[in-house]
């Protein structure tokens, strides 16, 4: 689901190119009628990024939490796991960059879109960036190498702050945490939901991890929650709205036996390996192949056969670049991450001691 979540992210990025645009001609029809329909959500990238958050923040709640040893060492291993790939991918957009070069400015005598022209790429990086990279990104929130990466310092505080709410509820003896819990959780995902709606998705996560290890226990305390939220839409963001509608439909898909079916489907679970290639490749393919196609291919086909043709170009790299980095540096760094959590978790064991 990760990775159909970040394809449709990749979909809703380059289709960018023409819904943000002051002047493409001739139109293209079928987007135009998608984006007046109420199915404007299929092409939204905003829509489908707050599906990835929950998702996350439903798989990092999985990580129980006992003592402050196995805390401390958990938030240092989240912070290398995404520490060794951002670093790899940059790597990789860098040599994007050295070699293939962002031509998203030289598309300007075709379609006027300052959203796809002027904000992104606008200057060029060193090496020296690659090594702070993971830093610059997870610690300073800078997204000047990959603008998909502006969530990663959000995604990196909010399982520190999942991984924290765990560790105290697993060790505080009452009859009534769940339901504090559960309370604490709600508060953190309608204050955030106005300020810091990719946390309050990934709080959402969280909550619906819970409710349902929870569930059987609970079905009376859940059913005056489910009231509180169809009470809180009226006031909330639209995007918090859809995070929530993403979390009842995960919560349904184990519950539904043809859902579950579909969900488990091969395609399903090998792209959700992958999720973390396309998200990371999609934006600079999209400027550099994307955009090159577009300026090869439009004089002789003209600019939709060539959108498209760069869409279909864009598609294939970005999985195939996706597929090696998951074989190869993603394998490595979750290899490494797993070496040091090791020795993390007995340096703070011995320490305790």
């Amino acid at each position: 689901m990760k990775g159909i979540a970040c394809i449709l992210v990749l979909t809703g990025h380059y289709l960018g190119i023409y819904k943000y645009a002051q002047s493409f001609c001739p139109s293209i029809h079928l987007i135009d009628a998608i984006n007046k329909s109420p199915l404007s959500f299929l092409i939204d990238e905003g829509c489908w990024l707050h599906l990835f958050f929950v998702i996350s923040g439903y798989l990092a709640t999985k990580t129980k939490i006992h003592d402050l040893a196995e805390l401390c060492s958990k938030i240092i291993k989240r912070f290398l796991r995404l520490a060794f790939p951002i670093f790899f991918s940059c790597t990789i957009i860098f040599l994007i960059y050295k070699f293939i070069g962002f031509h998203h400015k030289e598309t300007s005598h075709l379609f006027q879109s300052i959203w796809f022209q002027h904000q992104y790429y606008s200057a060029g990086f060193t090496f020296k960036d690659v090594l702070l990279s993971p830093i610059k990104i997870l610690i300073m929130g800078d997204d000047s190498l990959n603008r998909p990466y502006w969530v990663l310092a959000m995604m990196f505080f909010s399982s520190v702050l999942i991984y924290l709410i765990n560790y105290f509820f697993y060790n505080i003896k009452s009859s009534s945490k769940i339901k504090i819990q559960y309370g604490l959780e709600l508060a953190v995902i309608i204050l955030c939901s106005f300020v810091f709606p990719i946390l309050s998705a990934h709080m959402i996560g969280m909550l619906l991890s819970d409710c349902q290890e929870h569930y059987n226990q609970y079905k009376k305390f859940y059913s005056s929650g489910i009231i509180l939220i169809i009470l809180s839409i009226l006031f909330l963001p639209e995007k918090i709205i859809e995070s929530f509608i993403f979390a009842i439909l995960i919560f349904l898909v184990p519950r539904l036996a043809w859902l579950d079916k579909f969900m488990s489907l091969k395609i399903f679970q090998s792209s959700g390996n992958i999720s973390w290639g396309v998200y990371s490749f999609h934006w600079p393919l999209i400027y550099s192949v994307g955009a090159l196609c577009i300026i090869n291919f439009y004089s002789n086909y003209g600019l939709i056969t060539a959108f498209i043709i760069g869409f279909v170009t864009v598609i294939f790299t970005t999985i195939l670049l996706s597929v090696f980095f998951y074989f190869t540096f993603d394998k490595i760094s979750s290899i490494f991450t797993n070496i040091i959590y090791r020795l993390c978790l007995k340096k703070f064991e011995r320490l305790k001691k």
